[in-house]
């Protein structure tokens, strides 16, 4: 009862209770399969509270610390309903159903590099621009040799329709390391802010440099 009373006045839609069920299924399949997990005790996809499904453990006994194995296998955890809708739907068709596991992430490990991607792609996703831009910049701080670190920022900066700064990172990753992803979004921040002429250097570069990996067989 304590997990909350179901919304039994709530109806989700067919493709609702699917990506539930995907997004909780994720959940589950880390908790049952990633060493260090306490053990699965609730899953549903019935709505409580905020959350449309539930995916829920207990500890076998009460517990005042945790080892740096189980604190990762909860990060996991936190971040396995988003990578299973992304599996099945698609990176583009991820949903807000993964904020409170963000949070919680968050929580369990704030200054995690890995966390602060996905909180950035997050912010970016959902129309957060500050947000992002302050997450990105924050990575880059605490990793400034970290060429994924600037790429963020670029990224970041050009849905804040900050080219110059955007340019800047991007510019800065690709010092770092050269990567077709990073000249592709420099190419992509650049035709979204009508600046064709650049974006098609931009394209150019990366057909020179990686004439066969335009569908990511290389980085």
């Amino acid at each position: 009862a304590w997990l909350g009373a179901g919304r039994g006045a709530w109806v989700m839609t067919a493709e609702e209770k699917r990506l539930t069920a995907y997004h909780e299924a994720g959940h589950a399949i880390v908790a049952l399969y990633v060493p260090g997990h306490d053990p699965l005790h609730k899953v549903t996809i019935i709505p409580r509270g905020r959350a449309l499904g539930v995916t829920f453990s207990l500890p076998e006994k009460d517990r005042y610390s945790w080892s740096k194995r189980e604190l990762e296998a909860k990060l996991a955890m936190a971040f396995g309903g988003r990578v299973a809708e992304e599996l099945v739907f698609g990176p583009e068709q991820g949903t807000t159903g993964a904020a409170n596991d963000i949070e919680r992430a968050t929580e369990l490990a704030p200054a995690d590099p890995a966390v602060l991607r996905v909180r950035i792609d997050f912010a970016i996703a959902t129309g957060e621009d500050q947000n992002a831009v302050d997450l990105a910049k924050s990575l880059v701080a605490a990793r400034p040799g970290d060429a994924e670190a600037w790429e963020a920022l670029g990224r970041a900066s050009a849905k804040g329709n900050r080219m110059p700064e955007s340019e800047k990172a991007f510019g800065r990753s690709l010092a770092l390391r050269p990567s077709w992803v990073t000249l592709y979004g420099l190419a992509d921040a650049r035709i979204a802010h009508g600046d064709y002429a650049s974006a098609r250097r931009a394209l150019q570069q990366l057909l020179e440099r990686w004439p066969n990996n335009m569908f990511g067989l290389s980085k």
